[in-house]
């Protein structure tokens, strides 16, 4: 006896929170004030293809913001920039009964708008 199971896709919403920071080694771009963390935030949608009981391939689609903070005693910036950020990523469910860990693994790409 055959017993056939077909996976469900299952659809989500994502969100967060980032702590964003831009480093460069331009010889144009040559700031020595205070360059801070900016808290910064990624929104968006996902899809989950699962392949096996423990194993899944995701995809997704998030707005994302990303920047920098200037500061130092003569003045203060604030750089930000948004982001369509796509990802297909490979995943692992670890179940430790308690809680589980997903392990990701893959490419993304990410568009400035």
């Amino acid at each position: 006896m055959m017993n056939q199971s077909f996976a469900q896709i299952n659809f989500a919403l994502k969100g967060g929170l980032n702590l964003a920071n831009i480093s460069t080694k331009s010889k144009i771009f040559n700031y020595s004030g205070d360059a801070k963390k900016k808290l910064v935030f990624h929104l968006g949608f996902a899809a989950e293809f699962p392949i096996l009981e423990k194993y899944a391939i995701e995809t997704g689609l998030l707005f994302s913001k990303k920047g920098i903070r200037f500061e130092d005693s003569y003045t203060s910036a604030s750089v930000d920039l948004n982001y369509m950020d796509f990802y297909i990523h490979a995943k692992r469910i670890l179940d430790f009964g308690y809680m589980n860990v997903f392990i990701y693994a893959g490419p993304y790409r990410a568009y400035a708008i």
